[in-house]
């Protein structure tokens, strides 16, 4: 009789297992979430600040957004308010935004063209619900290929403001770009890129040129095996700025090695430099000019895949730890981050609800909560 129980409460437990594995494989599709944020008050404990609640489209698009606060009565008031439409195709077509009362403020309309891209973009402004203004704030444009050629913004006075140029080589490849801005503030940019490839057409090697009013400022050189990226220099106004090294596993990158760029003084400064060290420090030792500074980022990984401790470390000296923890199906439930130069911890705490979806957020700095983030979901009917 006790083993005929044992086998039946066996059983039991492994059509239920089956069974919440059935419900997360069918997934429902999300109709609203209402985030609510709680923060620590004068009092110390947590308490209730701010809501957003966002509804979706069958598109799993947002179509509607509603911020509110706790006001001084203590009370939760609405204070934004977002509409969103949608084309039959599921393109974004209108965006209507008011205020806490309700009146009508502002009105985007976006266009689309038959290469499926935003081609024109319109803003509106209102005055207590009464339209003031039209201004036409982006353009695309195309080339007699039909490629892209041009991208046009406007200020909401007509004036351009910033512009994009694209140029094409044989590969329909962009091999240049020209990025301008109308302000004083913002230097004229212009972008280049060339490509080297093997005899069966992959990718092995990409330089991009990016020159500022003319000079060029930076220079990234990709090298690529089987299209992943597995080294990478940067110069910054000819001088090496950093170099990588990525190794991957199964197309995952699992270490990458960062050697920052070289510091070469001349004598006149290492004796600008040791000076100022004998005025710290009292001593006459001569500072150490390292040639190079070594940056490592280590990962492991559990037999599922799921990333379980990274580590960085500078010049062979550990930084940061994080680790992470998860649930039975793979869900992230807990994430602990130790600074120990800044010796900061810093942990957040998971949990979900039955869809597999985030419900409850904790963060946690020095062993003291101080936010809480409360997800609460509305589902389409699985049909």
């Amino acid at each position: 009789m006790h083993k005929e129980k044992s086998t039946i409460f066996i059983l039991t437990l492994l059509l239920s297992t089956c069974f919440s594995f059935s419900i997360n494989a069918q997934k429902l599709q999300v109709k609203s979430i209402l985030h609510q944020q709680y923060l620590v008050n004068k009092d110390g404990k947590m308490a209730l600040a701010s809501q957003v609640k966002k509804e979706f489209n069958l598109f799993n698009k947002l179509s509607l957004m509603e911020e509110s606060e706790i006001n001084k009565e203590d009370k939760m008031e609405l204070t934004f308010q977002e509409k969103l439409s949608y084309d039959p195709k599921g393109r974004h077509q209108n965006t209507l935004k008011y205020n806490g009362k309700g009146i009508l403020q502002a009105e985007s309309k976006i266009y689309w063209d038959e290469y499926n891209n935003k081609s024109k973009i319109e803003q509106i402004k209102y005055d207590n619900g009464q339209k003031t203004s039209v201004a036409v704030t982006y353009l695309l444009e195309y080339n007699s290929a039909g490629q892209k050629e041009q991208e046009k913004f406007f200020d909401t006075d007509g004036k351009q403001i910033k512009g994009k140029i694209w140029y094409y080589n044989k590969q329909n490849e962009i091999n240049k770009s020209l990025l301008w801005v109308d302000n004083y503030k913002e230097p004229r940019k212009e972008i280049q890129s060339s490509y080297k490839r093997n005899s069966d057409g992959d990718l092995t090697q990409s330089i991009t040129t990016e020159k500022i009013n003319g000079k060029e400022f930076r220079k990234d050189i990709r090298f690529f095996s089987k299209n992943y990226v597995i080294e990478w220099k940067t110069f910054i106004e000819g001088k090496l700025e950093s170099h990588f090294y990525n190794e991957y596993r199964d197309s995952v990158i699992i270490r990458t090695t960062r050697q920052n760029k070289r510091q070469v003084l001349s004598l006149e400064e290492v004796k600008k430099k040791q000076e100022r060290l004998e005025k710290r420090t009292s001593k006459n030792s001569v500072p150490k000019n390292n040639d190079a500074d070594i940056f490592v980022t280590n990962t492991e990984y559990d037999p599922y895949g799921n990333i379980l401790v990274t580590s960085q470390s500078f010049n062979d000296k550990v930084i940061t730890v994080t680790q992470y923890t998860y649930d039975d199906y793979g869900n992230q439930i807990k994430l602990l981050k130790v600074d120990k130069e800044k010796e900061i911890k810093e942990e957040t705490i998971k949990e979900y609800d039955e869809w597999g979806n985030v419900s409850k957020l904790v963060y946690i700095k020095n062993d003291k909560p101080v936010r809480e983030d409360h997800y609460t979901y509305e589902y389409f009917p699985n049909d």
